[in-house]
Parts: structure tokens; sequence; C-alpha cells
């Protein structure tokens, strides 16, 4: 791990949970990982006993240890398995990570240097003709892809899409007329069947996790899983080929001027440093 990752950066921005499923009744924990491989902070998600989804810290006051490893039902109290601390998951005694819900997504931040609503922007508004409160998670389109290149090579791909410039552009985001970017690392494509939401997870300088939800209006319409594959591939081959050759030392001082977007992005992502 070294600071090429930017902690700091990933530490004080939004970021997609991605672990299902997901605790739906009151009394049910489950555990998160909040960005594995770099920032590594283990989280507990709870539900309360109004139905509300919390995020905890997923980590014993008195000892350290985890709490809770695997998911529980009916948990009204949780009990460190090492020195036996009880904590009530309903009160207030594990630290609170910051969370908030867009449709069917959640996200999660340690200590944002900004809202939820910033991070949004003009999104909430523009879809808010979809059905995003009634769309069903695809588990046969969503999946993991490991991609052999960093992290903003990915992010900085997905914003330069050829030919087109932002139509949005605000604090912490740029959108097209069917994606979204979401500083530094969630990817919303919107589809005449649902959503594809890429979280963009650093692992170290030259690997990256993108994991892919998708999220369809109805359980009758949506794409392929080989497709959606394929079309990951594609994009997953053009990033690490540009991010193997521009880090080259054939390439070294070379000139090559990043698209407008790229170049948006770039100083989103320094103002959220330097915030």
């Amino acid at each position: 791990m070294t600071a090429d990752l930017d902690l700091e950066l990933l530490a004080s921005t939004w970021h997609l949970l991605t672990d299902h499923p997901a605790p739906r009744e009151p009394g049910d924990v489950a555990p998160s990982m909040l960005l594995a491989g770099s920032v590594d902070e283990p989280l507990l998600r709870v539900v309360d006993g109004e139905g509300h989804e919390r995020v905890l810290a997923n980590v014993c006051r008195s000892c350290g240890s985890i709490l809770v490893e695997r998911a529980r039902a009916n948990l009204t109290t949780v009990r460190c398995v090492d020195c036996g601390a009880e904590h009530d998951p309903t009160q207030s005694d594990l630290q609170h990570a910051h969370t908030g819900r867009w449709g069917p997504l959640r996200l999660a931040s340690l200590r944002p240097g900004h809202t939820l609503a910033e991070l949004l922007g003009p999104m909430p508004a523009a879809l808010a003709d979809r059905p995003l409160d009634a769309a069903v998670r695809s588990e046969t389109c969503s999946r993991d892809f490991l991609v052999p290149a960093p992290w903003r090579a990915y992010v900085e791909d997905a914003a330069a899409i050829a030919t087109e410039v932002p139509t949005h552009r605000w604090a912490f985001g740029l959108a097209w007329p069917h994606r979204w970017l979401l500083a530094p690392g969630t990817i919303v494509d919107v589809h005449d069947w649902g959503l594809s939401v890429r979280a963009v997870q650093p692992l170290s300088v030259y690997a990256t996790r993108v994991v892919l939800e998708t999220w369809l209006w109805s359980d009758d319409a949506g794409p392929g899983a080989a497709e959606l594959s394929d079309q990951h591939y594609a994009i997953e081959r053009r990033v690490v080929r540009r991010a193997r050759g521009r880090s080259s030392r054939a390439h070294a001082g070379r000139d090559w001027s990043p698209p407008a977007a790229v170049e948006a992005l770039r100083a989103i992502l320094a103002s959220v440093t330097a915030a």
C-alpha cells in the first residue's frame, strides 16, 4: 500500500457499499468492509426497530476485535467473542459512519468533506421519473472484475466518452445523457431496463476491483450476464492498454492532451483532496 492510492481522499469521500445480501428486517445485522484492500474499514450494517438501516463500526470498543463476522438475524445485543463485552446495535456506543441512500444504492463515508446531497448533485432530480425504489438487483448480472491498472485510469476512461462533453458538471461529479460519474469512483449508467453501477475500488497502485451492481426496473427486462461481461472486458482491455502505454518510458515526455471531461474530473479530484 502506498500514498499513490490517496487513502486520505478515499476516506473523506463517499463510496458504494457492495456487500450482499444487505440486512432487511429489524434485528438483522451484516458485516461490511469499506474499500477492502485499501481503506479496509470494518463496518456493521444494522436495521433498527423502525426499519431504518444504520451503519456502525464493526469493532469492539473494549478490546478492538471484530464483532460480527457473518450476517445474523434477530440480534438485539452484539457480544464480543474475545472479551465478552456487550454492545447494543440500536444505541450509540458504536461509532457511526456517515451513510445515506439514493434509490436502491447505499453509500457510506468515514469522514466526508461534503454531504451526500452535494455528491449526487442534479442526479436525483434528473432521474426522478425512474422507478428507483422498485428496482430489483440482478444477481446474475452483478459481479466483480479485477483490473490490472490504476483506479484513476479506470475512472478517467469512464469520463473519456468519445465526441461527447458532459451535460452537467458540479463540484463532485460529471454527467452525460446516460452516464453519471460521482467522484471519486462511482459510475452510474442509466438504461431503458435499469441501472448498471460500477464501484471502482483500489487494491494497489496497479490493481483495481470493479464491482458491477445491476438494478432492473422489472424482473422481466434486462441484459444478459454475458453481454455485460463482454462490455466490461472490452473496457478493461482498453484501460490496461492505455495505462501501461502511458506509464512506459517510451511515452514519457510525449504530448497527450486529455479530453476536456478528463481534465474536469482531475480538477474535481484535486479540489476534494485540497478541501
